[in-house]
């Protein structure tokens, strides 16, 4: 067999394809590095505008609702925002009063942690150990310190004198204390009612930004980019309102646990916790750390430790196993290595309000980079949704010679689906995939082989379609033979073929092409009721041209015998030339577009009576 031809394509049009591609990165990463520069250098004025852009995606939902009951734009806006100023001030009291009642209760539990020190030091030999640790360091030092050298007194005497210290004081004026006391206030201030001013003018000119940020965005393509906004608006929306309520949920179940523990000021680390849970991974431990230091100071024992630390694991793992997963989702649309890189990043760009708000700001990045060509790769490298398709995965493990894995990943798939669903929507795809590249001269002969190969300790790792020994089968004449049209790609499409006859009870026998245009046994046609196979099927994988198919089948009549059926297998799809029948009925008697189908073909010949059966029993169901 020789190798498969150029499809005519001239040399350069990858390596065209290639070069736009890597422009395009190229393009979307100095956009990237751009904005971050921009980004890092403008935080003041782009972290209150990404906060209150983040709070008009919160309230949007309740001021439509308002509208839509007969306020008006302005009014609805206002309460909204009143409404949540109500609700940040009700909270910061609760925090301000629980933490006044925990300061003045703190030293009434001074003789519970004394006792617990004085058990730990009982119970591990500290002093002890700190003791001998000095020793050790004091002797290091000694023999590390060199001798001092002596001097005789009289005119060395003044240089043995330590020098006088000299202080420096400075007058404390009016202006310098407003800038060392009062300036540290005023930032956190000025930052809530610039974010206040900025959220109250998103609402009130909602609309108005949208269209402006189309026209600005793309307005020659609106579908696109109303499709791109309408998705980041209800992406953002559902992420903060559902991380809201699974915080609420898990604030009041450990506000609820606390109190019944005994854990004094119970309402504060409900509050904590709803707060803290915003911040990515080190939010929630940042929160359990304080009622857990204080369930060890209101008792001399260590049960109430032990219970706060159990309720926290069980509602950490009912939430982020359960709850999380069923109300989440895909809402944010970000993976989990995606929300530790970005919290990562937004972190060293923006500091500790970066990290709160780095996952909502990634989510906007994955949905530009789903519909800009040029920031592709945000989507990629952050969203969560598979890189690569199905047969996408299933191809380059084939090309990785994994044969482990590409079992692992058909027994997955055989657990919900059929071996013959499995065949014709990943197994196919994927050979089909492979021709296409040695069409292009990508593959040679040894990775086809090698690929084939893989396939088959694929089909032998997932079990002997029937008990009878490899000795037994070479001896008994098959029933159908399934015959590679040119390649090794097509022997392994061959391959999967019997193995889907060979579980209905067929025998039946693959036949790489390479055998049947060489075998002495094709060389002559057999006789009729020679013992021959009833059925042929060739198999065929890629484009089938009419001159091409016409050959085959011609040469596959003279090597069959005169009362088998020919059975033509085209898994790439049906080429028109052939919508209405084969384009060469004398020598081809049905045509397969699929193993399926091929599967009902080979049953509606061989045993009629059974598929009409199945057929009304299907229908049976399906009524």
């Amino acid at each position: 067999m020789s190798e498969p031809r150029g499809t005519g394509l001239p040399r350069d049009s990858g390596e065209s394809r290639r070069s736009a591609f890597a422009a395009s990165g190229l393009g979307g990463a100095l956009i990237l590095i751009i904005a971050a520069t921009v980004l890092y250098v403008a935080r003041e004025v782009f972290v209150p505008l990404a906060i209150a852009g983040l709070l008009t995606f919160v309230l949007s939902p309740p001021m439509l609702w308002l509208r839509h009951h007969g306020l008006g734009r302005a009014l609805s806006a206002i309460i909204v925002v009143m409404l949540a100023c109500v609700a940040t001030l009700g909270f910061g009291s609760v925090v301000v009063g629980e933490v006044a009642s925990l300061t003045k209760q703190l030293p009434s539990y001074e003789p519970n942690i004394e006792t617990k020190l004085q058990t730990m030091r009982e119970a591990l030999p500290v002093d002890r150990l700190m003791r001998r640790g000095t020793q050790l360091m004091q002797e290091l030092r000694d023999e590390l310190t060199p001798p001092q050298a002596t001097f005789a007194p009289g005119a060395n005497a003044n240089r043995n004198q330590a020098p006088v210290p000299v202080e420096i004081q400075q007058q404390t004026g009016f202006v310098q204390i407003v800038d060392n006391y009062v300036g540290p206030l005023l930032k956190p201030v000025a930052l809530a009612g610039l974010v206040l001013v900025f959220a109250i003018f998103f609402l009130l000119n909602r609309e108005n930004l949208r269209d402006r940020f189309i026209r600005l965005a793309g307005a020659r393509d609106l579908h696109r980019t109303t499709q791109m906004l309408n998705d980041a608006v209800e992406r953002l929306s559902r992420y903060l309102w559902t991380e809201l309520i699974v915080n609420a949920i898990y604030g009041a179940l450990m506000s609820i646990g606390t109190f019944l523990i005994g854990v004094p000021n119970a309402a504060l680390w409900g509050v904590m916790f709803l707060v803290l849970r915003f911040v990515p991974y080190i939010g929630t431990w940042i929160a359990a750390f304080f009622p857990l230091a204080l369930s060890l100071t209101i008792a001399p024992g260590w049960s109430a430790f032990f219970e706060t630390f159990g309720l926290f694991i069980t509602v950490e793992l009912v939430t982020s196993q359960a709850l999380e997963p069923w109300l989440f989702g895909a809402s944010a649309g970000l993976s989990p290595v995606a929300v530790l890189v970005a919290a990562t990043f937004w972190t060293w760009l923006w500091g500790p309000i970066g990290l709160v708000l780095s996952t909502p700001l990634t989510a906007c990045l994955v949905v530009i980079g789903l519909y800009v060509p040029a920031l592709r790769f945000l989507a990629v490298l952050f969203g969560n949704e598979a890189p690569l398709a199905v047969e996408e995965t299933f191809y380059q493990r084939l090309l990785a010679g994994d044969e482990a894995e590409i079992t692992e990943q058909a027994e997955t798939f055989l657990k919900s689906g059929s071996l013959a669903q499995f065949c014709d929507e990943i197994a196919i795809p994927a050979l089909s995939m492979a021709q296409e590249d040695s069409e292009r001269g990508v593959l040679t002969r040894t990775d086809r082989a090698e690929i084939s190969e893989t396939l088959h300790e694929m089909i032998e790792g997932l079990g002997e379609e029937s008990e009878a020994t490899p000795e037994a089968k070479a001896a008994q004449q098959p029933q159908v033979e399934c015959l590679g049209a040119r390649n090794e790609l097509d022997d392994a499409a061959a391959l999967l073929l019997a193995r889907l006859l060979g579980e209905h009870g067929i025998d039946a026998r693959a036949v790489p092409a390479r055998h049947w245009m060489t075998e002495p046994r094709f060389a002559r046609p057999l006789a009729a009721g020679a013992g021959g196979p009833k059925i042929v099927c060739l198999s065929h994988l890629g484009g089938a041209s009419p001159p091409r198919l016409r050959l085959l089948a011609r040469r596959l009549r003279r090597h069959s015998p005169p009362d088998a059926e020919i059975l033509l297998g085209l898994w790439s799809g049906m080429p028109h030339y052939l919508d209405n029948r084969p384009e060469t009925p004398e020598v081809i008697d049905d045509v397969a577009t699929s193993l399926s189908e091929a599967v009902e073909s080979v049953l509606e010949h061989l045993s009629p009576d059974k598929v009409t059966a199945q057929a009304s029993a299907k229908r049976a169901r399906v009524g």
